[in-house]
């Protein structure tokens, strides 16, 4: 698919604040509730200068932040059972630009089936209004 067919949708369609929560990068790979998809937010390289004004203060630093979205809405039918090897569904946030970012669903398999833009609004939006770790900063 080329970069200028992929339609620009509703984060929120796909991953309600209300439904995601952030863990540390320590936790990223503790067994999460079974309704739950893992999520990858990917910040740009000098992301602690571009991303400061959105960042919640105890990821400054991170190039990425980690999470877990409940299943619902849009995400409602899809399947997050691990493959053999243990492999599940992921979605990946890639910051694309100054202004949005690529929501890539990388499926067990190793293939990314959609691809939707999302806008860096909605990005924070998202780490506003999720559940963080109750971490000291």
């Amino acid at each position: 698919m080329k970069f200028a067919q992929i339609q620009e949708v509703p984060l929120s369609d796909y991953i309600p604040s209300a439904k995601f929560r952030t863990v540390m990068e320590a936790d990223k790979d503790t067994p999460h509730g079974f309704p739950e998809i893992p999520v990858v937010i990917e910040l740009g390289k000098e992301a602690k200068y571009k991303n400061a004004d959105f960042v919640p203060g105890i990821y400054k630093d991170s190039k990425y932040i980690y999470g877990f979205v409940s299943k619902s809405g849009r995400l409602s039918g899809m399947s997050n059972e691990k493959d053999k090897d243990g492999n599940e569904l992921v979605i990946l946030l890639n910051q694309w630009d100054m202004e949005r970012f690529l929501m890539i669903f990388h499926e067990a398999d190793g293939t990314e089936e959609q691809q939707y833009f999302v806008t860096r609004e909605e990005i924070a939006a998202l780490l506003k209004g999720c559940r963080h770790p109750n971490v000291p900063v």
